[in-house]
């Protein structure tokens, strides 16, 4: 499953905590947008972003999980840059 993940995230330790935890499953595509490829649903990968939450201003903050479809992504527009046409690539990790 294709999931677009936004955040805003006031606290330096915990925006840093899920952006690590985003880019071991995705590709950043900007700053605090990802885009991740997950064989979980978005309810089941929520959990896994709960984890990173903690601290006692973490009710500020806002995390956006979306998912997107095929036919959605594949009629997606971008100006400039592609960061996430790495995920439609097929690669090998060695």
């Amino acid at each position: 499953m294709n999931l677009l993940v936004a955040y805003d995230i006031s606290d330096d330790a915990r925006r840093l905590r899920l952006a690590n935890a985003l880019s071991r499953q995705g590709v950043r595509i900007q700053r605090s947008v990802f885009e991740v490829v997950t064989r979980q649903d978005a309810d089941n990968f929520r959990a896994v972003l709960e984890g990173t939450r903690r601290g006692p201003d973490a009710n500020y903050d806002s995390v956006l999980v979306q998912p997107v479809c095929e036919r959605c992504r594949s009629n997606r527009l971008v100006l400039g840059h592609d960061a996430g046409a790495v995920m439609a690539q097929p690669f090998w990790i060695v």
